[in-house]
């Protein structure tokens, strides 16, 4: 496999809010997934450097009230009626979920500094949490919070994925730092993983394919494809990010030990040279029409920033630091 550098191209964004307070191009607007740039494929979310949520879509930078944890990330999946869905931890410490509705309260409390994730699967979702005792929980509309019993590392965070079979599929760091997938399959992989990361997990095909930073350092995968180390070194305290491809395989994103943006996986091979914030981690997303992915980023700069297939820009937003960002298409 070989690895290139590629220049790059800046835009900028005057950073407007749009619609009504409370409403944002990410959050209650119809998908738009049009060419056109990485604005009109795919939504963004994540935490300004003022602590409240930022979305970015079709629209534009949208502006919202969601007070957020310091240094957490929110989650965001699109939904099947054509509007997004966000999930974060509140300033408060509640999960707590933003859509065209505005802000609702689950009134769960989560594990301080951790993250919630978000799949959809039709017009509904599910969400996994670490819950303030340290416990996987998930939350779904219909069942509400439910433990999951499975013990998690403190100061990480669960990734889930909804499956084509219908089913959910999480992936977490344990209490005994082993990477677990639990849900249509519960399996304990025996693969240590560096303290204080957390693994992301996305459908692949049939099954499912999970990243995670091992206890070494480098870039692991674990799925139903396969295991493999990769041989990549990641900076120390992030984590990847994976996304299975809607023409087949999947593309990974990390922070290499040299600090910068590199992706890696069937559509690409690639160090792109744009510098992260130390202690961010990537976020990455499947394309919804013509393959391709494109992933957002905390740069070294401190503004949010996307890069990938559909386009290249930087937002005039500084985000919170040490703050990671979430897409999807």
């Amino acid at each position: 496999m070989r690895t290139i550098r590629i220049g790059r191209r800046m835009l900028r964004s005057l950073g407007v809010a749009v619609l009504a307070v409370g409403l944002t191009a990410a959050a209650g607007q119809a998908a738009a997934h049009a060419a056109g740039g990485p604005g009109s494929a795919t939504a963004s979310a994540f935490q300004g450097s003022s602590g409240d949520m930022f979305t970015y879509a079709a629209g534009g930078l949208g502006a919202t009230d969601a007070e957020m944890m310091a240094g957490t990330r929110p989650a965001i999946a699109l939904l099947a009626n054509g509007t997004y869905e966000i999930a974060y931890e509140s300033s408060a410490g509640y999960l707590t979920l933003y859509n065209s509705g505005g802000i609702t309260g689950t009134g769960l409390p989560m594990k301080s500094g951790t993250s919630p994730a978000i799949a959809a699967s039709g017009a509904s979702y599910e969400i996994a949490f670490q819950y303030s005792t340290g416990s996987l929980w998930t939350y779904t509309p219909s069942a509400g919070g439910v433990n999951q019993s499975q013990g998690m590392l403190a100061g990480t965070s669960p990734s889930i994925a909804a499956l084509s079979n219908g089913s959910y599929e999480m992936a977490f760091q344990a209490s005994t730092g082993i990477l677990i997938v639990y849900g249509w399959e519960d399996i304990n992989t025996g693969l240590g993983m560096k303290a204080g990361t957390s693994p992301s997990i996305s459908a692949s095909g049939g099954g499912f394919e999970a990243a995670m930073q091992a206890n070494t350092g480098v870039l692991w995968t674990y799925g139903t494809g396969g295991t493999a180390d990769l041989g990549l070194g990641m900076a120390g305290g992030t984590s990847p990010a994976i996304a299975g491809l809607t023409t087949g395989g999947y593309e990974l994103a990390f922070q290499a030990n040299t600090g910068v943006l590199q992706v890696y996986g069937t559509a690409a091979d690639l160090n792109t040279g744009i510098g992260m914030a130390a202690g961010t981690s990537p976020a990455i997303t499947a394309l919804a029409v013509g393959g391709g992915y494109e992933t957002a980023i905390h740069e070294s700069t401190g503004d949010f920033a996307l890069w990938g297939v559909a386009g290249d820009l930087v937002v005039s937003q500084t985000m919170y630091s040490g703050a990671s960002p979430t897409i999807t298409w």
